[in-house]
């Protein structure tokens, strides 16, 4: 047994049919589907011949990118068989493999890349110095792509474009886009709404920028008796540009300010786990997008107002912000 960031791997010599899985993948040649042994038949026979019958049902024939999906119903160790075929067994089909990671939080993105990338290496390995090569050998693993979920790639821009392109504009228009393509419900509020709102410390952190903010929720709401529940919520600061308004910051703190909306980039990241998830309870996502900077109009320091506890009234509440120069300097 071995454990790479929480990921645990295990070698086992057991039949594949008996490993107890969310899913069992068999990689099939089409010359498989006739052999008299292997890990088909024996995945078959465990199954009370359904495998069979479906790939003839569902004409399965170990063609180069078939994919079956069957459903084992309590049958067998795993949740469900996928065949996957891989063309005739001359071809070679299985020289170039593309790995396409499932949506995963961001914090466990790297992990599970490096995961797939070491088990397709090491699952290619063939020791072959004593072995003579056939002309009609498959050839190995000469090419792997890995498919890394473009929400990952999409929250990281967000944080790495300067402050004249992620003005408080875009983090809005990402959630909304986010929220079309997961399901999700998405609000976003301008100037007056916010106004409406009583929201006052937060327009007045943006009185002295010329770009107007942006008040963003994005909800996740199950069916039924979850429904009611009350919500976990998820708060991210989204200032796209910090000056440190009337308390200018020095050139050299103000120079990475243009990241202080990660909190936000994260908040719009986690919601899209969210709905992939689904929980049976209320997720909410927020946050206030706006720039910070000095000028006549600009706010004086003062205290934060949590909107948010007095809206939703959450069980629990979340803040996802940048606040290290301020933590280093609380006693």
């Amino acid at each position: 047994m071995a454990t790479l960031d929480s990921i645990s791997m295990k070698l086992s010599g057991a039949e594949p049919h008996t490993l107890p899985a969310a899913a069992l993948a068999l990689l099939l040649f089409e010359e498989d589907l006739a052999a008299t042994g292997g890990a088909l038949r024996a995945t078959d026979a465990a199954l009370g011949g359904v495998l069979r019958k479906v790939m003839r049902a569902e004409r399965f024939e170990g063609k180069a990118g078939q994919r079956l999906v069957v459903p084992t119903l309590g049958r067998g160790r795993a949740e469900r068989v996928v065949l996957l075929g891989l063309g005739p067994r001359a071809t070679g089909a299985a020289g170039r493999l593309a790995l396409a990671l499932p949506a995963v939080a961001s914090l466990h993105l790297p992990a599970a890349a490096r995961a797939a990338v070491e088990g397709s290496l090491l699952g290619a390995y063939r020791f072959e110095r004593y072995r003579a090569r056939k002309k009609d050998a498959p050839a190995g693993l000469d090419a792997l792509t890995l498919a890394v979920p473009a929400a990952a790639a999409r929250r990281r821009d967000l944080v790495n474009l300067g402050p004249a392109q992620c003005t408080p504009r875009l983090p809005a228009e990402a959630a909304a886009r986010t929220a079309r393509r997961a399901g999700l419900a998405c609000q976003v509020r301008g100037e007056r709404q916010i106004a409406a709102l009583k929201m006052g410390l937060f327009l007045g952190v943006t009185r002295g920028s010329a770009e107007p903010p942006r008040l963003v929720t994005l909800s996740w709401r199950p069916r039924g008796a979850g429904a009611g529940v009350r919500p976990v919520v998820l708060v991210g600061k989204a200032v796209t540009f910090d000056s440190g308004g009337l308390s200018l910051k020095p050139s050299d703190s103000m120079i990475t300010m243009d990241t202080d909306m990660a909190g936000s980039a994260a908040v719009i990241a986690a919601m899209r786990v969210v709905a992939a998830l689904r929980p049976a309870f209320p997720v909410i996502g927020v946050f206030g997008a706006c720039e910070n900077m000095p000028g006549g109009r600009a706010y004086k320091p003062s205290d934060v107002l949590a909107w948010s506890a007095r809206t939703f009234k959450p069980a629990a509440m979340i803040d996802v912000a940048t606040l290290g120069g301020a933590m280093r300097g609380a006693p």
